[in-house]
Order: structure tokens, then sequence, then C-alpha cells
């Protein structure tokens, strides 16, 4: 850590918040260090005096006062080692800036898209019979806002980078992150397994395949993880924990999910492509229609989002290496969730409103049939031909 090592090669005895936080203060000039570099010493002197009386360690109170020498003994260090401990923590605070700024934004987008389907979650999972759809709904969309409001509020608190706290906040973090893709694959598993007739052999290989993509993904992430010992300290400076090292089998982590993604959106583009060349041209099938649409949306941002992961946890600095975990599993349950809504939505509608539909009783004949043209037909899937059905009928 920058201010610990500094503050082990002066022979310093350091607190918390004195050293670690004074090793990293900028110096560009030798003689205009001196006064600046003696008023910090007194600040930290006192606030670590403080800090140690409120830990119940008086004892130690008056030993702060190191904190005073370090303030003379910055003042020999060179300008450019001072220029480059500037630029290690300016780089260093906007690399957390930027982590919790983006990790704010997909927390922000999460809880709005809560409260505009609020309406629909309650006609369609709240009114509906217990099953595993809704189950899975529920837990996918409520899980995935507490785990991220908990890991939000984690990276904004100001906190001492602790190698055992920082290493068990980035394994929950991890573990409720890899839960919650399980959770929207278990969706796109479903939906694969609706398309091809609900077959109980098919289903024996997908829930495998599952079981294969959380084990790798819970293997490396492991790797990754525990062998970190060194996180950034430098005091109230910095929110979060921000690990020093490289951790590059983060990588693998990102293969899983997205070789499964692209196994079940090749299946289901190919079962929906038979659906469709089978479509008469007056008599579309919206069902299979939102299945393929809903499947090519949720691709591209897997895809999207695991190459993301791709380049920052092979390339990038250590301390970006969080940036896609917050946005990219709040977009990805966000997505997760309006498929199940909007597949709720089509029973719905063609089930003669009947609120109970559950997506399990479909058949592949309601897959493959128009919609009932007495229904409300959703404007993303109205065609031109089916506009002029529908005001012909109510000619």
């Amino acid at each position: 850590m920058i201010g610990r090592s500094l503050s082990h090669k002066l022979g310093l005895w350091s607190t918390p918040q004195t050293i670690n936080t004074f090793a990293v203060i900028p110096l560009p000039r030798v003689h205009s260090i001196l006064i600046p570099g003696l008023c910090w010493g007194l600040y930290c002197q006192r606030q670590a005096g403080a800090w140690l009386i409120t830990q119940g360690h008086r004892k130690y109170a008056n030993s702060s006062l190191s904190c005073v020498r370090a303030a003379f003994l910055m003042a020999t260090i060179s300008p450019a080692a001072a220029a480059a401990q500037e630029a290690a923590l300016l780089q260093l605070v906007t690399d957390s800036q930027t982590t919790n700024y983006l990790s704010a934004a997909g927390l922000t987008f999460l809880i709005i898209e809560h409260i505009s389907t609020f309406k629909e979650e309650i006609r369609y999972v709240w009114q509906s019979r217990l099953s595993l759809w809704s189950v899975l709904y529920v837990w996918t969309r409520y899980f995935t806002l507490i785990s991220l409001a908990m890991d939000v509020s984690f990276m904004f608190r100001p906190m001492r980078a602790s190698e055992i706290r920082c290493r068990q906040f980035l394994l929950a973090e991890m573990t409720t992150s890899i839960m919650i893709i399980i959770s929207v694959d278990c969706i796109l598993v479903l939906r694969v397994w609706l398309l091809f007739g609900k077959g109980r052999k098919l289903l024996g290989i997908l829930i495998p395949l599952l079981i294969v993509e959380m084990a790798g993904m819970i293997t490396f992430g492991l790797l990754a993880i525990l062998p970190l010992k060194d996180f950034a300290d430098v005091g109230p400076f910095l929110n979060g924990c921000y690990s020093l090292e490289v951790p590059r089998l983060l990588t693998f982590v990102a293969l899983p999910p997205f070789l499964m993604s692209l196994l079940m959106f090749s299946m289901t583009a190919y079962k929906c492509g038979q659906h469709l060349r089978l479509r008469s041209r007056r008599a579309p099938m919206p069902m299979i229609t939102l299945f393929l649409r809903d499947g090519v949306f949720l691709f591209l941002w897997i895809m999207l989002y695991s190459t993301a992961e791709l380049i920052i946890w092979h390339s990038a600095r250590p301390t970006l290496a969080e940036i896609p975990i917050v946005p990219a599993t709040a977009v990805s349950a966000v997505l997760g969730g309006r498929i199940l809504l909007n597949i709720k939505n089509l029973a719905y509608d063609n089930s003669n409103a009947n609120p109970t539909i559950e997506l399990t009783t479909l058949s592949q004949q309601h897959l493959s049939a128009p919609l009932n043209r007495g229904n409300r037909i959703p404007w993303y899937l109205q065609t031109g031909e089916v506009k002029d059905v529908r005001n012909s009928e109510e000619m």
C-alpha cells in the first residue's frame, strides 16, 4: 500500500488515519511543502488521537506525534517522487469515482424498472397462481434489488482497507452476482424448454449445463479473489475496496454465461425460425415473434457486457475490475424480468383475459397460434397487416 509502505521505510508508527492519509499528499516542490506539511501533521495528530481514544487505545493517543515527524521528513521527497505519488492518488480516486457512479447508475436503472413495471407485476405475478415462473420472477427481481443496494452502499462508505474485510466483500459481491446471472439463465432455459415442447430429455441436458456454468463461475471467481492481499488504503480519500493486484483469472468468469447465452439464443433462433417459416401472412404468431425478439435483445446485451468484462479484466488497471459488475447484473435482471412479463402479457391476452394463466400450460399450438383478434395486440408487435385486419373488423 502506498502510505503503509512509506511509513515502514521511514520507521514511523502509523494509525489508520495518519500515515496512510499523509503519505499520498502531493509534494510538487520542496520549498513549498514545509508549512503545509506542518499543518497537515498537526491535523493528523489531532485526528489520530481522537480516533485512538474512541477506540479505547488511550495509551497510544500521544504517539500520533510521529505524524508531525512525517511532515518534516516528507519535505525531503524529490519532486519526481511527489509527482508520481500525486498521479497514483488521482488515478486511484478517479477509478473509484468511475466505479461508484456506474454502480449507482445501475442501481437507479433497476429501481426505475421496479416502479415502471409494478402494475404489470401485480397483474401477472401476484394475482396468478404460485408457480415456478412467478417464484423465479420474484426472486430475480427482489434479490437483485437487495444485493445491489448493499453493494452500492458499501462502495460509497469510507472505510479502512482491511485485507480480510475487502476480500469478504469481493467474495459476497461475486456470489450474489453469480446467483443473479444463473437465475436469468434459468429463465432462458425454461423458455427454450417451452419452445421445444417441454421434453424431459432436453431438460435433463440443460439443467446440468446450468450447474456446470455456475460451478465454472464460482471456481474461477474463488481462484481470482482468494489470493488477493494488497488493497488501496489512503484513509478518508477513498471509499470501498480496490485491489492493487490484477485478478486476471476473472477473465474466465465471463466465459460460462456468454457460452450459455449463445447456446440458448441459437436454440431459440432455430426453433422460432421453424415456426415463422410456416406462418400465414394474415395470421401472425406474436408469441414466437416475442420469444425471438427478447432472445435477440438479451443475447446482444450479454455479448456486450461479456466483451466489456473480458477487456477490463484482462487489460485494464486492477482498480477498474469492479466497474462492470453492478451495471451488468442490474440490466441482466431487468431483461430477465421483462422476458417473463412479456410472455405473461401475451398469454393473458390470448386466454380470454384469464389472470391465472400459467406459462407451463402453454403448448406448441398456443405458441404457434395467432393472437385472438378480439384482444389487444401490443404496439411493439403490431404490423401493417394486423392493423388493417383490426381496422376492417372495427368498421
